[in-house]
């Protein structure tokens, strides 16, 4: 049984931005997907669910990076295990704390450098397959649980137990 592709949304207003990024991450095996605004970003989230990684922009003109995380969070379940990177021409101290208190993996700068573009990606993308492997055991581990509870009431075996533990008692007394 083979795992869905992780796949990575890049979102970013400007599209030559975003194609060159994409373009430099399917150069290394990494699928791709793009939007030019958050709204379209969304839309092709809950679209996709082998979109595992987001990279956006910060600096949006219909909603910002922080913003866009908070939305795709709230959107759907799958979205509170996404993997975030957010890029931005314009560093601020006060975004990066916010970033990192919602749960971004990491912050690049414009220019981009490829080779930290592509090891920081690699690296969220290798993060998801494993959460999302290690998710499918435990739901696997959760079913054969319920499978095996099935099979064997254990709370019918002991109820039934007690009742004939109480029955033998009573009897014994001479109350049954």
């Amino acid at each position: 049984m083979s795992a869905d592709p992780c796949k990575v949304l890049v979102v970013d207003d400007d599209a030559n931005c975003a194609e060159e990024l994409c373009l430099l991450l399917a150069a290394v095996g990494i699928q791709t997907s793009s939007a030019h605004c958050a709204a379209d970003g969304i839309i092709k989230f809950l679209d996709d669910a082998n979109i595992r990684v987001v990279v956006s922009d910060i600096r949006m003109p219909d909603c910002d990076g922080l913003e866009f995380l908070k939305m795709i969070r709230l959107c759907r379940e799958r979205g509170c295990g996404a993997g975030f990177i957010l890029v931005t021409g314009h560093p601020e101290r006060h975004t990066a704390v916010d970033a990192l208190k919602l749960g971004v993996s990491a912050v690049l700068l414009k220019p981009l450098d490829p080779v930290n573009v592509v090891d920081t990606v690699s690296r969220a993308v290798a993060l998801q397959t494993v959460s999302r492997s290690r998710s499918a055991d435990r739901a696997r581990t959760a079913e054969s649980s319920r499978a095996v509870r099935k099979a064997t009431p254990i709370d019918d075996i002991l109820l039934d137990d007690v009742l004939a533990a109480l029955k033998k008692i009573l009897r014994d007394e001479g109350r049954g």
